[in-house]
C-alpha cells in the first residue's frame, strides 16, 4: 500500500474497533495481518493476548505463506507474444524488499513482479553463495513463468544477482533476452571489502537505508526518527520503534549483512550471448553534501562513498559482458530514481530499451 490507500484502510478499520486509537501508520508499522491483530487485541482490554501467533490451518510450510516473488502490477500487453509481452521480474539491492519497486511497477506498461527474501525462512537454511541464491530465485520465478525468455532488472546489488540469475537460466537451456542495471554500482568482482563494511554498521544504518529506499511519506518518517535519535544507539532506536516495525527493521539489517557477506565471494559474470544488458546509470552523488542534507542522507552518502563504484569503475566491470551494454542516463539519485517524479523518466527508458531490443531482433 501507498500512504493514501494506507490511511483509507486504517479509517475503514476504524470504524469496526470502537475505543481503539488506530495510527495512520498503522500498515507500515504493522506490515502483516498477523502484526496488525496482534496490535488491536494488545489494545482491547478485556482480550486476552493470544500465547501463540495466529496459524493458517493449511499444511503448507511457512515459507510458502509468504512468497519470494511478489506480483507488483497486473498489466500486460495483449496481442502477440513478444518480449516486451513477458512480464519483468524485479530484484532489489542491500535489505532484499521488493516494496522500494512498487512506484516504478506503476509506471511500467508490463506484468510486473519483484523478488523478496522472505523472514519464514530458517537463518541456517539461507544460501551460502550467489549462485545458490540465484538458483532459488530462479526456480520460483519459473512458477510464474515456466519458461523464456525472461526480462529480468536489478537495483544496486540486485544487478548482481541478475546476472547470476541469467546464468542459471542459460545452464538450463532458457534464455534471459534482456537484463536491465538500475545503478550497478557493486559490480563483481569487488574491489572494496564490502562485507566488512557492513559488518560494521548497526540498526542505524539499515534505518538510513530503509529511509532513502521508501518513497514519501514513509522514507521521511523513519528519517525524522534517525534525526530524533542521532547518536543514541542502536538501543534507542529498538525502543522507539513498534514490535512491527522493529521486526521488519531487523530482518532488513540481517539480510543486508547476509546478502554483502555473498557478493564479496562472487565472482565475474560469465558471458551471456543473446542476452541484451541495459544500463540505467544516476548521477555520482555521494561525493560531497549537499545542504541541509538529514542524518539519513549523511548516513547513506559516507557509505555510498566508502563503498560505492563511480562511471568510470561500472564501465571496467561492464566491458566484461559479452557485448557492450547500453547505457542511459536517468535523473535523480541512487535511489530517488525509483521515485516520483525521476521514476517516470525510467519506466520510459526500461521500455525504450525493450523496443529497441525487439526493433534489433526483428532486423
Amino acid at each position: 500500500m501507498d500512504s493514501l490507500s494506507g490511511v483509507e484502510f486504517r479509517n475503514r478499520l476504524q470504524t469496526e474497533f470502537d475505543g481503539v486509537n488506530l495510527p495512520n501508520s498503522m500498515v507500515f508499522d504493522y506490515p502483516t495481518v498477523t502484526e496488525l491483530a496482534g496490535f488491536i487485541n494488545g489494545q482491547l482490554g478485556d482480550a486476552p493476548e493470544s500465547s501463540t501467533p495466529a496459524m493458517s490451518t493449511s499444511a503448507a510450510p511457512q515459507q510458502s505463506q509468504e512468497p519470494f516473488v511478489e506480483a507488483l502490477n497486473s498489466l500486460c500487453n495483449g496481442g502477440s507474444e513478444t518480449a516486451a509481452s513477458k512480464p519483468v521480474f524485479l530484484v532489489p539491492g542491500a535489505g532484499m524488499q521488493a516494496g522500494s519497486f512498487r512506484t516504478l511497477a506503476a509506471r511500467l506498461a508490463l506484468a510486473s513482479y519483484g523478488l523478496s527474501w522472505p523472514k519464514s525462512i530458517p537463518r541456517e537454511e539461507w544460501p551460502s553463495s550467489l549462485k545458490e541464491l540465484a538458483e532459488l530465485f530462479f526456480a520460483e520465478i519459473q512458477k510464474v513463468q515456466p519458461s523464456g525468455p525472461y526480462i529480468l532488472a536489478g537495483h544496486s546489488f540486485g544487478a548482481n544477482v541478475c546476472l547470476e540469475i541469467a546464468a542459471v537460466a542459460s545452464s538450463k537451456g532458457q534464455q534471459v533476452s534482456m537484463v536491465v542495471l538500475l545503478d550497478p554500482r557493486s559490480l563483481l568482482p569487488l574491489q572494496v571489502d564490502v562485507q566488512a563494511a557492513f559488518a560494521k554498521s548497526g540498526l542505524a544504518e539499515s534505518l538510513a537505508l530503509l529511509a532513502q529506499t521508501l518513497p514519501g511519506v514513509e522514507g521521511a518518517r523513519y528519517a525524522e526518527l534517525l534525526d530524533a535519535h542521532a547518536g543514541d544507539g542502536d538501543e534507542a532506536i529498538r525502543k522507539a520503534l513498534s514490535p512491527g516495525a522493529l521486526s521488519s527493521l531487523e530482518h532488513v539489517h540481517e539480510t543486508t549483512q547476509w546478502y554483502s557477506a555473498l557478493l564479496q565471494q562472487g565472482e565475474a559474470p560469465p558471458a551471456l550471448p543473446g542476452t541484451k544488458v541495459a544500463v540505467l546509470r544516476a548521477p555520482v552523488a555521494w561525493k560531497s553534501a549537499k545542504a541541509n542534507e538529514t542524518t539519513a542522507e549523511r548516513i547513506v552518502r559516507e557509505f555510498q562513498a566508502l563503498t560505492f563504484q563511480d562511471d568510470k569503475e561500472v564501465a571496467s566491470q561492464l566491458s566484461a559482458l559479452s557485448q557492450a551494454p547500453e547505457v542511459l542516463k536517468v535523473p535523480g539519485t541512487h535511489f530517488s530514481m525509483l521515485h516520483e517524479p525521476n521514476v517516470i523518466k525510467v519506466a520510459f527508458k526500461v521500455i525504450s530499451a525493450l523496443n529497441s531490443m525487439e526493433e534489433e531482433d526483428e532486423e
